[in-house]
């Protein structure tokens, strides 16, 4: 079974899912620490505080890293104890020959 990684990054009360990621790695903590470190060799002016480009750096380990993208769909179920349904993103139909 591959293991699925939601990536996410939050500012105050914005919370941002980035996507769900499948990558073959053993120890994620450390994979994740080693890329990180390499993408700050590469854009040292990100290294700060309020300086990090959150969706440049995903992008970059799907580009370079073999981090692979899954679709995926969302089923909220409600809020406040009442049910109402939604289900996002809207599934994509894709029709073939």
């Amino acid at each position: 079974m591959k293991l699925v990684r939601m990536v996410t990054s939050e500012d105050y009360s914005d919370f941002s899912i980035h996507g769900l990621f499948v990558v073959d790695c053993e120890d994620s903590a450390a994979w994740l620490a080693q890329r990180l470190e390499e993408w700050l060799a590469l854009h040292p002016d990100q290294r700060g505080r309020y300086h990090g480009r959150t969706q440049e750096f995903v992008d970059w380990l799907v580009l370079h890293h073999g981090l692979e993208s899954i679709q995926f769909e969302e089923w909220h179920l409600g809020s406040y104890n009442t049910f109402k349904i939604r289900v996002s993103p809207p599934p994509v139909r894709v029709e073939l020959g």
